[in-house]
Order: C-alpha cells, then structure tokens, then sequence
C-alpha cells in the first residue's frame, strides 16, 4: 500500500499482548500525507491525524531531533544516540521486534483488526 506505507510520521505505541502474540498498539500517529492520512483509518483502523513533521536524524554526529505541528499543538523531541554503524538486528531479538517486525493490533468503530509490520532490516 505505497500512498500509506511511504511517508513520514511519528507515532505514539504501546506494546501488548494479545493471545499470547506479542504486538504493538498504535495509540495516535501524525503523519504528512493527506492521501495516506484518509486511507490508513479506513484500510487499517491506525489513527492518524496530520502534522507537519521535521525530522534532523544526523546519526553521524549521534544526534536525533525533530517536531511535529498539528493541530492539536506541537511536539519536539531531541536525543543523543549512539555513534555506531548501522547493522541487521539479530532473528528472533527484541531489537527485531521493536525496530524490523510485528504485529500490529487497532481497533475502529467497535471492530478488532491486526496486521503485519516488515521493515526492511
């Protein structure tokens, strides 16, 4: 689903389990594509709201920043990360969960759905 799963966002989750299947929940994620922005609640039941989004991830220096400005206000964040290349996360590792994939569990309009999450490594 190219108009949803390209585009920038940030997103709010928690981790859960259910039925013994570890996931995610998407608790709200802003996001730049208004097509996307239409889509995602309908096909996925994730909930997106729009926000304009700057993000200066600069690994090499190990420091991560951004913003988003939405209507409902705006958020920043800033971190310093570790200088260390990039690597595949080891099968079967929380990294892989966390960063790689999942499941995804949401909820809309009294309906339960799942999905699966593959990032490339």
């Amino acid at each position: 689903m190219r108009p949803i799963g390209d585009h920038e966002y940030l997103n709010l989750r928690t981790y859960v389990r259910h039925e013994g299947e570890p996931g995610i929940y998407f608790l709200y994620e802003w996001m730049n594509n208004r097509l996307g922005l239409h889509l995602g609640p309908l096909c996925y039941g994730v909930p997106y709201h729009f926000g304009a989004l700057d993000y200066r991830h600069d690994i090499m220096s190990g420091v991560i920043r951004g913003s988003v400005n939405a209507a409902e206000g705006r958020l920043q964040y800033w971190a310093l990360a570790p200088k260390v290349d990039p690597v595949p996360c080891p099968a079967q590792s929380l990294d892989e969960f966390l960063l790689e994939h999942y499941t995804a569990f949401t909820h809309r309009r009294g309906i339960r759905q799942r999905f699966g999450i593959r990032h490339q490594p």
